[in-house]
């Protein structure tokens, strides 16, 4: 599996572009994406000339696949193209060896996805300081991991209750017929109809679930 160009451009999102080298929160020379290498394996330093948006990209390009390569080592559990994309930008952010000490990486590799996701918010702080652009980087990552997952549980969780629809909208249906007494109703679209709203209300809960301060 490779990162997909929506996940480079997350990570382009998420980094920002800076033409100039500047220093990160934690004090070390960083140009382009994020970058604190070139491509001949030099360190960026501060006395180092502007650089291109285009040299940036090439330079992101050419560094992700170090990080692809911690990942594919380090991982041995099945990852969605979601799951690999976040975790790629988070092995961006936090350096191959910090994420082979985490929790994250043991939680993952035990297939407890879930465990694993909910990580991502401890990976806040910078020198022992809360850092706002890392929660915010954090909970799109996080969101990103879990995409397909809430997508395969909303799904089954809609198919458990289609059962019963099912069930319950035949009994009443033969009732009805038995006594007489359709009422008019096409049982089949009121089947439907109850399915689609059932389908709204747990979309409305995984989204609050999600988010509770909504």
């Amino acid at each position: 599996m490779k990162i997909s160009e929506k996940g480079l451009q997350l990570i382009k999102d998420l980094e920002g572009f800076r033409g100039a080298p500047y220093l990160d929160g934690g004090g070390v020379p960083t140009i382009g994406y994020g970058a604190t290498h070139y491509l001949d394996n030099k360190r960026v330093t501060l006395d180092d000339k502007f650089i291109s948006e285009k040299d940036a990209d090439l330079l992101l390009r050419r560094m992700v696949p170090v990080y692809e390569r911690e990942v594919q080592n380090l991982v041995k559990v099945p990852l969605n193209q979601n799951q690999y994309d976040a975790v790629v930008s988070f092995v961006y952010n936090i350096g191959g060896d910090q994420f082979l000490k985490s929790t994250f990486l043991k939680k993952l590799n035990s297939e407890d996805y879930s465990g694993a996701a909910n990580e991502f918010p401890k990976w806040k702080f910078d020198n022992g300081i809360v850092i706002q652009g890392l929660v915010n980087r954090r909970k799109i990552e996080q969101d990103l991991f879990l995409k397909e997952i809430i997508k395969q549980e909303k799904q089954e969780m809609l198919n458990g209750y289609k059962t019963y629809i099912g069930i319950a909208i035949s009994v009443v249906s033969a009732l009805a017929a038995a006594f007489g007494k359709d009422w008019g109703i096409d049982w089949a679209g009121f089947e439907v109809a109850v399915t689609a709203a059932v389908g709204a209300i747990i979309s409305v809960y995984g989204y609050l679930k999600k988010d509770p301060k909504v």
